[in-house]
C-alpha cells in the first residue's frame, strides 16, 4: 500500500492536469477575479497548478513544436534584452516600464515550453473541456455580474453595452469566444452516427453569441474569415474520435454547415459599419487628423468611450503608423519590452494594438521574423494534414492578433498548439487505417 500510494498520487494528478489547464485558459481572460494591482488571479492560479501536477509527466523531447517553441524563446529572450540594455531611448523620451510585458512573457513561454515537452498534450480531451469550461464561466458571469453585481462589485456589462463576461473589457473576453466555435467544429464533425450532438451545437452557439455581444470588430472580422476558410472541412472524409475513418454523419455535416453559415453572416452583419468605415474614410476631420499622426482628440473621455469606439479605424492608422517610426529607430534589436507607440507621436508610452508591430517595435525585425515563423510553420502543419476548421481557427487567431498584442495571452500560445496536436494526432491515426498496398 505504502509502495502503491504514489503512483495512485500521480495518477490522480494527471488526471486533474486537464482540468486545470482548462479551466486556468478559460479563467487566464478573467481580470476582474484578479487580486488589486497584481497579475494573479484564479486563471494565473489553476495555470500555475497545472505546471506543478505535470512535473512529473511523461517527456518528449524530440516534438518539433517543442524545438520551435524553445527557438522562439530564445531569439526573444535575446533581442528584448538587447534592446533593453543596449539601445539608447530616443534624448527626451521616457523608456516605459517593461516589467508588466516581461513576466507576462516569461509565464507565457513556460506554459507553452511545458506544454510541448509532455507527451500526453489531452487531445482527446481538452477540446470538449475547454467548451465546458467556457459554460462554467458564463454561469459564474452571470452569477457574480448580475446576480451579485451588487455584493461583488463585479460587471459583465461594458458600460450598459457590451457583454464582457469576467474581463476587464470585451476584447479581452472575445479572444476566449475565437476559438470556441472551431473547437465545435472540430468536434461536430467527428462524432459517430449515434452520438448526442446537442450540448456541442448549444455550446457553439453560446460562444457565438457572447462573441456577438461583445461587439468586437476584430473578432467579428476573424469569424468572418475563419468561418469561410472552415467551410472546406465540410468535404472529404475525416475519422471519429473513437472509430475508424468514416465519412462524416449527414447529420453533422448539417449542424456543422449551420454553425458555419451563422458565424459568417452574423459577424458580416455585425461588422458592416466598420466595413464602412474602411471602404469610405472617418471623414474630413479624421482624415486630416490622422494624416499628422495624431488621434488623441479622437478618443472619447475615460468614462464615455463612444467616440473611441466610432473612430477606432482613424486610431488605429495612429497607432500602427506611430509604431513604423519606432521599429525604423532600433530595426536590428528593438527596444525591449513596453509600449512605444503613441497616440500624438512615437515612443509617447502606448501598444500599437497589433501584435506584430508590437513585437517588432519590442525585439527588432529579427523578433518579428522568428515570430512570423513560428505561426507559419505552425499554419502550414495544420494545413497539410486537411484540417481547415482547425486551420481557420489559427487564421481568425491571427487575424485578431492584428488588431490587439496577443503575446502576455496564454490562449494565444498554447490554442495554436493544440491545434498542431490534434492535427497530428488525428493524423496519425489516419494513416493507421490506410490499407496497406
Amino acid at each position: 500500500m505504502f509502495l502503491t500510494s504514489p503512483v495512485m498520487h500521480i495518477a490522480k494528478m494527471q488526471t486533474v492536469s486537464p482540468w486545470l489547464l482548462s479551466l486556468g485558459l478559460v479563467f487566464s481572460v478573467a481580470t476582474q477575479l484578479r487580486l488589486p494591482g497584481l497579475p494573479l488571479g484564479l486563471g494565473e492560479v489553476l495555470l500555475l497548478l497545472w505546471l506543478l501536477t505535470t512535473v512529473v509527466s511523461a517527456n518528449n523531447w524530440r516534438s518539433p513544436a517543442l524545438a520551435c517553441v524553445l527557438a522562439l524563446t530564445l531569439v526573444g529572450a535575446l533581442f528584448l534584452s538587447a534592446g533593453y540594455f543596449v539601445t539608447v531611448y530616443p534624448e527626451g523620451q521616457l523608456r516605459p516600464p517593461a516589467l508588466h510585458d516581461t513576466l507576462a512573457y516569461i509565464f507565457c513561454a513556460v506554459l507553452a515550453i511545458n506544454y510541448a515537452r509532455i507527451a500526453d498534450k489531452y487531445e482527446n480531451s481538452l477540446p470538449a473541456m475547454l467548451l465546458w469550461a467556457f459554460l462554467l464561466s458564463t454561469l459564474l458571469a452571470l452569477a457574480l455580474g448580475v446576480i451579485a453585481r451588487d455584493r461583488s462589485g463585479m460587471d459583465v456589462m461594458y458600460y450598459h453595452t457590451r457583454w464582457q463576461h469576467l474581463s476587464d473589457n470585451p476584447n479581452q473576453f472575445a479572444l476566449l469566444a475565437l476559438p470556441l466555435p472551431f473547437l465545435a467544429l472540430y468536434l461536430i464533425l467527428r462524432q459517430s452516427e449515434n452520438q448526442n450532438l446537442l450540448m456541442l451545437t448549444l455550446l457553439g452557439l453560446l460562444a457565438l453569441g457572447l462573441g456577438w455581444y461583445s461587439q468586437s470588430d476584430a473578432l467579428t472580422l476573424a469569424w468572418l474569415g475563419g468561418g469561410l476558410v472552415a467551410a472546406l472541412a465540410l468535404y472529404g472524409k475525416y475519422p471519429k474520435l473513437s472509430t475508424s475513418a468514416q465519412h462524416t454523419a449527414p447529420r453533422a455535416r448539417r449542424i456543422a454547415a449551420l454553425l458555419m453559415f451563422l458565424m459568417v453572416a452574423g459577424s458580416a452583419w455585425q461588422w458592416r459599419d466598420v466595413a464602412v468605415q474602411v471602404t469610405q474614410g472617418t471623414g474630413t476631420k479624421a482624415g486630416t487628423k490622422t494624416k499628422t499622426g495624431t488621434c488623441s482628440n479622437l478618443m472619447g473621455t475615460p468614462k464615455n468611450p463612444i467616440n473611441a469606439d466610432q473612430n477606432q479605424v482613424s486610431i488605429r492608422l495612429c497607432l500602427w503608423r506611430n509604431a513604423l517610426t519606432a521599429v525604423q529607430y532600433a530595426p536590428l534589436t528593438g527596444l525591449g519590452p513596453g509600449p512605444h507607440s503613441g497616440f500624438t507621436k512615437p515612443f509617447d508610452g502606448e501598444e500599437a494594438h497589433n501584435t506584430l508591430l508590437d513585437w517588432g517595435t519590442q525585439a527588432g525585425l529579427v523578433g518579428a521574423a522568428a515570430l512570423v515563423g513560428y505561426l507559419t510553420w505552425l499554419l502550414w502543419q495544420v494545413t497539410r494534414r486537411r484540417y481547415y476548421e482547425l486551420a481557420a481557427m489559427l487564421l481568425a487567431l491571427y487575424c485578431f492578433a492584428m488588431f490587439h498584442l496577443m503575446l502576455r495571452q496564454p490562449l494565444f500560445w498554447i490554442m495554436p498548439l493544440l491545434a498542431l496536436q490534434l492535427a497530428l494526432c488525428s493524423g496519425a491515426s489516419d494513416s493507421d487505417v490506410k490499407p496497406k498496398k
